[in-house]
């Protein structure tokens, strides 16, 4: 019998009650990325809202990890795209501390179907990205994915 936080977790499609846990959690665990830039601590939060509202009207789709008995008890989540080309774009994994270095950082990659892929938010905690992916922090940043390149 496995233990594996795999056992217990579901992958469900974000709704507009997990934005405060996305926004928080992303903003906070980038915050502290040596390849967040230098936007000054008074515009932080307000810089991050206005990124990811931007990548989820744009098209990005944002996938919970949550415990299979709660759907409200947050594991972690993947916010990704896919071009029109295909390549996927992985924007950012969130595992909670409790959760890591037990494969559902990579479980919530192969979400995204792909071997590779394109990552625009680089973290010293993402070595599941670094392997295979290329980052490619500019394609956040267009108001449209396309082109990927």
């Amino acid at each position: 019998m496995s233990n594996s936080i795999l056992d217990f977790t579901v992958f469900r499609q974000y709704v507009d009650s997990d934005y405060n846990f996305v926004l928080s959690s992303w903003s906070h665990s980038y915050k502290g990325s040596p390849w967040a830039g230098t936007c000054p601590n008074n515009r932080w939060h307000s810089l991050m809202k206005e990124t990811i509202d931007q990548l989820v009207n744009r098209g990005a789709m944002i996938v919970m990890a949550v415990a299979d008995d709660d759907p409200d008890q947050f594991l972690g989540y993947v916010c990704f795209e896919r071009s029109a080309c295909g390549v996927p774009v992985v924007h950012y994994i969130f595992v909670k501390d409790d959760f890591r270095e037990q494969g559902l950082g990579r479980a919530m990659l192969n979400i995204t179907g792909e071997k590779s892929f394109v990552y625009t938010f680089r973290t010293p905690d993402g070595k599941c990205l670094e392997k295979n992916g290329t980052h490619v922090p500019a394609v956040a940043r267009r108001k449209n994915l396309e082109p990927i390149y």
